[in-house]
Order: C-alpha cells, then structure tokens, then sequence
C-alpha cells in the first residue's frame, strides 16, 4: 500500500499490516489505511494547520494506539530522516526550531499558572535601562528612547510565553519602533546622563564618559552610528544584517569606516582633555 504524496507505504506481514512509520504496530487492513489517510492529511500545506483536520487525524490515531500530536512527531521525525542524508544544514535548523516550539510551550503554560510573572518583572528591571541606551545609541531623545522602550516592554510582556529570546526579541521590537518614529519626525540626539555601557564597547570609545561618548558617535553618519549601537549591545555582523536587511559584506565595511572614525575622533578628545590639564 503506498501514496502517490509522500514515500510512506504500509504492507501485509503474516496476518496484519505496518506502517512504514508505525512499524512496531500490527494493524488490520483497514487501520493501516487510516495510517497512510493521517500521513497524506499532515503532509498538505493546504491542511496541516486546519483544527478540524487535525481533529479528524487525533480521532484516526487513536484507532491506531496513539495521539495526534505522536502521529505528527513520528512522521516529522521520519521526514528529518529523510532530509538528513540530502541537507543536513536544514535538518539542524528544523531541529533547533523544534526546540525553540518547546520551549516556546513551556513557557506559555508558566504564563498561565502566573509562574513567569517574577521571571519578567526580573528581566524588565535588569534590561530596560539597556534597552532604553540602545534606542538613544541610534539617535533619539531620552525621553522618546524611555517611551520606546516602555511599549516595547508591554508587548514583551504580552507575547512573553511565545518568546524564547527576550533580549534579542526586545532589540528587534525597540529598533522597528525607533524607525517607525523616525519616519514621523526629526529627532535630534541629546546627551546620555545615565547608561550601562556594554562590557562589548569599541576601544575607540571604551575610555569615553558617557556624555562624552554620545556626543561622538551622534557625529557618525546615519547608517554607521546605526551598526555601531548594535555592535556596542553584543550583536554580531551576520546577525546585525539579517536584522537590517542588508549583507554581512555592507555591515563589516560601514563598522570599519566608523571604528576608523571614532578612532581619530577619540585621539581629537585626548587632545582635548589634555589641553584642558595642562590649563
């Protein structure tokens, strides 16, 4: 018995029938068809995230001796197989997705005993003055940045179990926010008084004060000042152009030109302090 959708077959041993799948089950006839009917209905695009269809393939496997959500695992499984020996890349990419769903589901069912309520007001204490530096690191206002990062922090708590990732999720949220604002009006940078710089900070800037180190990096063009706040929060070149569509090759020359900025600008602030000591 085979389909003409997927390589999953059933065949008769002895008096029953297996699956392909589900080999270690002796089925009838007619339960292996309702074997091979669960195969053809979750490998659909058009069906596979149908309530009503997976009803129908919950009902069929427990014909069978399971669930619906096992029936599901063991052909995904079986597809992995499968794709391993043509793309292992993929297959490690489903796999780590696979365990970003479950931890995704671990979190949800904290979220709904209240467990993950201390978990966030934890991480909304330690993060958000981080995420607010981020913000003004790409050129807005304090008082914009603080608002920024407190509607970002709302929809984090309100996608909380569905977030595996809550800095990195919460850096995506704040830049799509800041740009967002940017296209409604001109901000002008101010000075940062407050900040927890990054133990990620350039060298150019590292012997910076905060104030000082602002005001250095708002003389940056756009797209360098942009890539240097990523930088600066632990972001790497391949992951800062994927989040801003550009390519790796783009980030790594506009970061040189700006580390090759910030370093004269740097020496132009030695000189300067300098001057001011020796008064």
């Amino acid at each position: 018995m085979t389909s003409d959708r997927t390589p999953e077959s059933a065949w008769s041993v002895g008096g029953g029938w297996r699956l392909s799948w589900l080999p270690e089950v002796e089925l009838s006839r007619r339960d292996a068809m309702l074997g091979m009917t669960i195969d053809e209905l979750l490998s659909d695009p058009e069906l596979v995230d149908d309530v009503e269809i997976f009803r129908i393939v919950t009902g069929h496997a427990e014909r069978l001796g399971c669930t619906g959500e096992q029936a599901a695992l063991a052909l995904a499984r079986r597809m992995l197989d499968r794709l391993a020996d043509v793309s292992p890349r993929l297959v490690e990419q489903l796999v780590l997705a696979e365990d970003a769903a479950e931890r995704a589901r671990v979190r949800a069912a904290a979220h709904r005993a209240g467990v993950d309520r201390e978990e966030f007001a934890a991480f909304y204490r330690d993060f958000m003055p981080r995420l607010v530096a981020f913000v003004i690191r790409h050129g807005a206002q304090p008082a914009d940045a603080a608002d920024i990062a407190q509607e970002t922090m709302i929809e984090a708590y309100r996608s909380w179990p569905r977030i595996t990732s809550p800095s990195a999720w919460c850096f995506h949220v704040a830049h799509r926010k800041f740009l967002r604002a940017r296209t409604s009006r001109y901000e002008h940078p101010r000075e940062l008084l407050v900040e927890q710089r990054s133990a990620l900070t350039p060298p150019e800037v590292e012997f910076l004060g905060n104030d000082t180190a602002q005001r250095v990096l708002a003389r940056l063009p756009g797209r360098q000042r942009q890539i240097m706040a990523w930088i600066m929060f632990g972001f790497t070149p391949k992951e800062i152009a994927e989040e801003l569509k550009i390519s790796p090759e783009a980030v790594r020359g506009s970061l040189k030109k700006a580390r090759r900025a910030l370093a004269i600008m740097a020496g132009d602030e030695r000189d300067r302090d300098d001057r001011a000591d020796n008064r």
